[in-house]
């Protein structure tokens, strides 16, 4: 199989996973900003309305999506909608006078997969994340800023008007602890 093939495999096993984890759906998640960061002025905006998180033994991850997870193939090789999934893993959390709380801190490991016109992009990078409430309770507010991606895989097609980007937005997720790790 070709890599590209092969990228359209794993975003769509991914994408699968995230469907069939049943995560929590709220009338909107929130929004993420992607900015270009070179020297023409381009911006990627979207609201996602759909947001899960689950805790492990030394991350809490977050997913969401933009489109009702009922929309998404199941079946292998199936085409994709057009779409846009974030995948935020929380290595620590801040604490106030004992962390750097600074947009220049890093904390959160970020994966976005942009699905458009049946081609995929996947950015990969860091950001500094804040969360409102606690983890474990019925709804977290994750706030993501300082954030730089690139883009680390795509297929053939795909075009990158982005790289490097900066990263901020504002999310919402309910736990769904066991569906979100399977």
């Amino acid at each position: 199989m070709n890599p590209a093939g092969s990228l359209a495999c794993v975003a769509l096993s991914a994408l699968t996973a995230f469907a069939v984890a049943g995560c929590g759906a709220s009338p909107k998640a929130g929004t993420v900003d992607l900015r270009a960061l070179g020297t023409v002025e381009r911006s990627f905006e979207r609201a996602l309305s759909e947001g899960c998180y689950a805790v492990e033994s030394s991350t809490t991850s977050f997913w969401f999506a933009d489109l009702p997870l009922e929309q998404l193939p199941t079946t292998p090789g199936a085409s994709l909608p057009d779409a846009v999934f974030l995948h935020a893993q929380l290595l620590w959390q801040p604490e106030p006078g004992r962390t750097p709380i600074s947009d220049e801190a890093t904390n959160v490991v970020v994966r976005v997969a942009i699905v458009s016109k049946g081609e995929v992009g996947v950015y990969g990078g860091a950001a500094f994340a804040e969360l409102e409430g606690d983890v474990g309770s019925e709804e977290v507010a994750l706030s993501l800023r300082g954030g730089t991606l690139t883009l680390v895989e795509s297929t053939k097609g795909f075009v990158d008007p982005l790289s490097p980007a900066g990263l901020s937005g504002l999310l919402k997720a309910q736990p769904a602890p066991e569906r979100a790790v399977a």
